[in-house]
């Protein structure tokens, strides 16, 4: 079935979003929070951006992806 993930990726990419919304918590990034959608058939990790201030430019959340890339750049060569 095109465009459908198997059951293994999907675990592979929830892994790889719960360590990198962890490492940027821990860098003090404090934007990104994970949620877990679930239904019937499978369990998503998604990760959302938690905008509070209204100070929060544009710039910010480019930073805020940017150090996401670089973080999953890690974790794929570790």
């Amino acid at each position: 079935m095109q465009g459908r993930l198997t059951c293994s990726a999907n675990t592979e990419i929830n892994h790889l979003s719960e360590m990198l919304q962890k490492v940027q918590f821990e860098g003090g990034s404090r934007m990104i929070i994970k949620k877990m959608c679930e239904d019937k058939r499978i369990s998503v990790v998604a990760l959302r951006a938690v905008i509070g201030n209204p100070f929060t430019s544009e710039a910010d959340l480019e930073t805020v992806l940017e150090d996401q890339a670089r973080i999953a750049r890690q974790l794929e060569i570790s």
